[in-house]
């Protein structure tokens, strides 16, 4: 990986919260099974890379690819919804927007695009 890549990813990293490892470990076997271990030469259970629904960790396959694993934070998909009602609801009742913006249609696109954010199956096919 290029030094400048490493860098910026080392500072995304050092400013964002990262997952205990009792955490990661759990988020390891609920995704590849109790014995998830045997998937893996080696496993890197500190992030080189976090952001704000998740991190990224560092794998060897069983095979010998390298791999990066990312680990979404428990309960941020479960979240998106009654957070984004929970906004709408206190734009409305202070009238935070401006007539005219079409809030539902935005909170609409905002809920769709943070579920396929969230959507890590979906991603992993393109």
């Amino acid at each position: 990986m290029p030094p400048v890549f490493k860098e910026a990813l080392e500072k995304a990293r050092s400013e964002a919260d990262i997952m205990p490892k009792d955490q990661v470990i759990a988020s390891l076997s609920r995704n590849f099974g109790a014995d998830w271990q045997k998937n893996f030469k080696e496993i890197n259970l500190y992030p080189f890379a976090a952001a704000s629904i998740g991190q990224v960790h560092e794998g060897v396959l069983s095979d010998g690819r390298h791999v990066a694993i990312k680990m979404q934070y428990d309960g941020v998909r479960d979240s998106i919804d009654s957070d984004l009602d929970n906004l709408k609801r206190v734009a409305d009742m202070f009238s935070v927007f401006p007539r005219g913006l079409y809030i539902d249609e935005v909170i609409r696109v905002t809920r769709k695009e943070l579920h396929w954010e969230c959507d890590y199956d979906r991603e992993a096919m393109y």
